[in-house]
């Protein structure tokens, strides 16, 4: 593999193996697979450290416990975090972005054009949400018939497609994975993606201002070779 390869080239032999810990969210497939520590996301974070010598160990806390265990000193770096949520930390360049939407069924025909069009519906969310997507959507669904967020995102699909929700609030891509896993139920009706969310952009919170300035450039490095 070409990023394997330059990493031997680029990295003195003599250097000791750095292995960094890390808390990150139960598994957001594609991005985060906790069965085989892999993932879009994961892979870019391993290569990228793996480009300056450091390793990679991962822990697996809910959404939100993340923060408290980095708080608490109890890992070197948590991922998938944003500036909303205030961490005393080197924050790394952005890793990788994801797209939200506001997912319903075609068939119940609503208009959503803003996160205002969210109110006096049953919504449910990722944990967290309201950190992860701001102020502006924690105020719109307060004005919501229900809200709810889940640690289990296979849980949206079940919800929606049995209409026990109106609208789920997901990236695309991991809401159309566990659907595609999804067999217990049918879940063939046609489905609405309106975009009323900004991309995400992610990045990975480091105590160490070194090992974070380390990650930055191996991810330099690694858009480079991947353009």
């Amino acid at each position: 593999m070409l990023i394997t390869a330059l990493a031997y080239i680029l990295l003195p032999t003599s250097l000791p193996a750095h292995e960094i810990t890390a808390a990150v969210g139960t598994s957001l497939a594609p991005y985060i697979i906790q069965d085989s520590n892999s993932g879009i996301e994961i892979d870019i974070i391993k290569e990228a450290l793996a480009l300056k010598n450091h390793t990679l160990k991962l822990r697996y806390p809910s959404l939100k416990q993340v923060p408290i265990l980095y708080k608490k000193n109890v890992v070197d770096a948590a991922l998938t975090v944003t500036k909303d949520f205030g961490l005393d930390a080197c924050l790394s360049d952005i890793v990788i972005q994801y797209q939200n939407f506001a997912i319903s069924l075609t068939e119940s025909n609503f208009t959503i054009k803003s996160l205002s069009d969210l109110a006096n519906k049953k919504v449910i969310a990722f944990q967290n949400a309201t950190t992860y997507l701001g102020d502006a959507y924690k105020k719109a669904v307060s004005a919501a018939a229900q809200y709810t967020e889940i640690e289990k995102q296979t849980l949206q699909v079940n919800r929606l497609f049995l209409e026990r929700d109106d609208i789920v609030i997901s990236d695309k891509k991991i809401f159309l994975y566990y659907k595609s896993k999804t067999t217990h139920i049918t879940t063939d009706k046609p489905l609405t993606f309106p975009p009323i969310f900004p991309p995400s952009p992610y990045l990975v919170a480091f105590l160490d201002q070194k090992v974070c300035q380390d990650f930055n450039e191996g991810l330099r490095i690694l858009k480079q070779t991947r353009k």
